[in-house]
């Protein structure tokens, strides 16, 4: 996609955004910014909760893995 920026074009553009310069706009604007009360505690992983499932999860894939070796030994004997 092709876009002409000439002089024509810009002075057109401009042209366009003069009657916004004419417009009389009231706003009001809020700014509201809360000081801290407490210090904050940040969240951290429980270093207890991570252990017993990395052992939990670790036996399962222990197990598992023994049970598909063991099926696969017996396939290969019968």
């Amino acid at each position: 996609m092709y876009i002409r920026c000439g002089y024509h074009d810009i002075t057109l553009e401009l042209s366009l955004l003069e009657p916004l310069l004419q417009q009389q706009v009231t706003a009001q604007v809020y700014r509201y910014q809360l000081t801290p009360g407490e210090d904050m505690k940040k969240d951290k992983p429980k270093k207890a909760l991570i252990l017993v499932l990395g052992v939990l999860l670790g036996g399962m894939l222990g197990i598992g893995t023994v049970l598909v070796m063991d099926g696969i030994t017996r396939y290969r004997r019968s």
